[in-house]
This record gives C-alpha cells, sequence and structure tokens, in this order.
C-alpha cells in the first residue's frame, strides 16, 4: 500500500511540475495495483481511491488534450462512486462524487458535448446545496465551482441569462466566504469567478459592467502578487 500511495504523490508533483506524461505513468501504476487489489484479492475498502486515481489520470489527460480517454476514467471514476453512494450507503462519499460529476462535466464540455456537460454539473450542484443545507459548510466553494462550471458551458451555448444566473451566485458565494467569514485562501477563486462573469457580460456587450468585473479580479490578483499570496501570472 505505501507504494501505491507514493505513486499518488509522486503523480500529483508531476502534475504540478508539468510532467503530464510522467504522472499519468504514475497514475497508470496505481491504477494498475488498484484494480487487482480490488478485483483480485477482494479489497472492497479500496474502491473509491481506485476512482480517485483514475480521475487523476482523467485531469493530466485532460490537460493534454486527450478527451476521448479522459472521459473514459471520468466515467468509471463516477460509476464506482454512484454505485459506493446509491447501492452500497456509503453517503460520506457523496461529495467525491460530485466532485467527479464536475471532472466529467469539465471533459464534456471541453469535447463540445455541452449538454451533457450541463447534466453532470447540475447533478454535482443538486448534491452539493444538499449537502451545504445539511450542514456541510466546507462544501460551499466546491459549490461555487460546479455553478461556474455549469455558467461557462451555458455561454458556449448561448444561454446568457442562465449563465449569468451562475457566476452571479458562484460570486455571492465566494465574496461571502472571503470577506465575511475571512477565507482570504480563496480570494484567487473569487477572482476567477468574476473573470468567468466578466466574459459572459462582454459577450452581451455589457463592456463596463464586464470591466468593472475585471477590474475587480485585477485588483484582487495584483494584492496576491503583492503581499506573496499568488495570483495568476
Amino acid at each position: 500500500m505505501e507504494l501505491v500511495k507514493e505513486l499518488m504523490n509522486k503523480g500529483y508533483m508531476l502534475w504540478q511540475l508539468g510532467h503530464l506524461d510522467e504522472a499519468i505513468d504514475c497514475y497508470d501504476e496505481a491504477i494498475r495495483i488498484y484494480r487487482r487489489l480490488v478485483e483480485t484479492e477482494g479489497r472492497k475498502e479500496l474502491e473509491n481511491d481506485l476512482a480517485t486515481a483514475l480521475m487523476h489520470k482523467g485531469v493530466a489527460l485532460q490537460h493534454l488534450g486527450y478527451l476521448d480517454e479522459a472521459i473514459d476514467c471520468h466515467n468509471e471514476a463516477v460509476r464506482i462512486r454512484r454505485r459506493l453512494v446509491e447501492i452500497e450507503g456509503r453517503k460520506e462519499l457523496e461529495n467525491e462524487l460530485a466532485g467527479a460529476l464536475i471532472n466529467k462535466g469539465v471533459a464534456l464540455s471541453n469535447l463540445g458535448r455541452l449538454n451533457e456537460g450541463i447534466d453532470c454539473f447540475d447533478e454535482a450542484v443538486r448534491i452539493y446545496r444538499r449537502l451545504v443545507v445539511e450542514g456541510r459548510k466546507e462544501l460551499e466553494n466546491d459549490l461555487a465551482s460546479a455553478l461556474m462550471g455549469k455558467g461557462i458551458a451555458l455561454l458556449i451555448l448561448g444561454r446568457i441569462d442562465e449563465a449569468i444566473n451562475c457566476h452571479d451566485e458562484a460570486i455571492k458565494i465566494r465574496r461571502r466566504l472571503v470577506e465575511v467569514e475571512g477565507r482570504k485562501e480563496l480570494e484567487n477563486d473569487l477572482a476567477s469567478a468574476l473573470i468567468n462573469k466578466g466574459n459572459v457580460l462582454s459577450n452581451l456587450g455589457r463592456l463596463d459592467e464586464a470591466i468593472g468585473c475585471y477590474d475587480e479580479a485585477i485588483g484582487i490578483y495584483r494584492r496576491l502578487v503583492e503581499t506573496g499570496g499568488g495570483g495568476k501570472s
């Protein structure tokens, strides 16, 4: 088990460094080990770890442009987690199912299968929204991420008003988390949400409003850079 954990850690570090092919090699080896342990040795408690390895591989494949292969990985990850949650009653994995749905939605949207992508985002939004209402407040930023993914897909489809509503809700959530609850580590995410809303407004020709969103995002990024807190270059 230590080997597979180190393979996952190494894959993540290689992915962070941009060495995506090498990261995929690590994830492939981890997947082979997890699959053998689950399918041959009956280690069913490792199924969610297998789904995690598949999801990481899928994200790396997305970044390399191998979208069909990425969707295959995300499909298997979603299938595993859906069975664990809906059939085996592993309700503690619902948020991880939602995360797998977001990754699948992104891959589908990038492939141009926008309505299927929106279906994934919608399911993720429903899961996160219910969990947040039930008290899982730590998932609010994940809810915002699902709304943003849906908003981007809606924009490409030309469903502008719906896209704005998604981005408005994502901004509202993230602004409250940053400004009211002091979650300063989410400032970068707030800026991303503002940029996405700016893109929608720009497409509508509402340029002054779009510039307002971009200006606020630039202000956040500038402050993060000046204070050493990161921000996009």
